[in-house]
Protein backbone atom coordinates (compact mmCIF):
# COMPACT_ATOMS: atom_id res chain seq x y z
CA UNK A 1 0.00 0.00 0.00
CA UNK A 2 2.95 2.27 1.01
CA UNK A 3 4.40 1.63 -2.52
CA UNK A 4 1.05 2.32 -4.27
CA UNK A 5 0.74 5.92 -2.68
CA UNK A 6 4.47 6.89 -3.39
CA UNK A 7 4.05 5.75 -6.90
CA UNK A 8 0.81 7.92 -7.30
CA UNK A 9 2.52 10.70 -5.59
CA UNK A 10 5.68 10.46 -8.40
CA UNK A 11 3.25 10.10 -10.98
CA UNK A 12 1.41 13.24 -9.71
CA UNK A 13 5.28 15.19 -9.41
CA UNK A 14 5.90 14.02 -13.21
CA UNK A 15 3.01 15.24 -14.53
CA UNK A 16 2.76 18.22 -12.51
CA UNK A 17 6.22 18.86 -14.05
CA UNK A 18 4.59 18.55 -17.19
CA UNK A 19 2.47 20.85 -17.42
CA UNK A 20 4.70 23.34 -15.26
CA UNK A 21 7.11 22.76 -18.48
CA UNK A 22 3.80 23.08 -21.14
CA UNK A 23 2.83 26.79 -19.59
CA UNK A 24 6.36 27.78 -19.51
CA UNK A 25 6.70 27.38 -23.10
CA UNK A 26 3.43 28.56 -23.83
CA UNK A 27 4.43 32.12 -21.58
CA UNK A 28 7.49 32.66 -23.51
CA UNK A 29 5.81 32.66 -26.94
CA UNK A 30 3.35 34.67 -26.19
CA UNK A 31 5.69 36.58 -24.54
CA UNK A 32 7.61 36.34 -27.75
CA UNK A 33 4.91 37.01 -29.93
CA UNK A 34 3.75 40.08 -27.48
CA UNK A 35 6.49 41.43 -28.17
CA UNK A 36 6.65 41.57 -31.67
CA UNK A 37 2.76 42.56 -31.80
CA UNK A 38 4.01 45.29 -29.96
CA UNK A 39 7.14 46.59 -32.01
CA UNK A 40 5.01 46.29 -34.88
CA UNK A 41 1.81 48.66 -33.74
CA UNK A 42 4.14 50.97 -32.09
CA UNK A 43 6.34 51.22 -35.52
CA UNK A 44 2.84 51.89 -36.80
CA UNK A 45 1.86 54.50 -34.84
CA UNK A 46 4.92 56.33 -35.01
CA UNK A 47 4.43 56.02 -38.77
CA UNK A 48 1.04 57.68 -38.67
CA UNK A 49 2.45 60.49 -36.62
CA UNK A 50 5.01 61.02 -38.61
CA UNK A 51 2.71 61.03 -41.84
CA UNK A 52 0.27 63.59 -40.09
CA UNK A 53 3.25 65.81 -39.33
CA UNK A 54 4.46 65.92 -42.56
CA UNK A 55 0.67 67.06 -43.53
CA UNK A 56 0.35 69.47 -41.07
CA UNK A 57 3.95 71.24 -42.06
CA UNK A 58 2.59 71.06 -45.76
CA UNK A 59 -0.63 72.61 -45.23
CA UNK A 60 -1.02 76.04 -46.03
CA UNK A 61 -1.41 77.81 -42.31
CA UNK A 62 2.18 76.55 -41.36
CA UNK A 63 3.66 77.92 -44.50
CA UNK A 64 2.41 81.35 -44.28
CA UNK A 65 3.58 82.12 -40.32
CA UNK A 66 6.14 84.20 -41.40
Amino acid sequence: MRCNALSRIQLAHRQLLQEAEKMAKNSFSNLVFYGLYWRSKSSLVFEKQWESSAKRLKSPIHQNKD
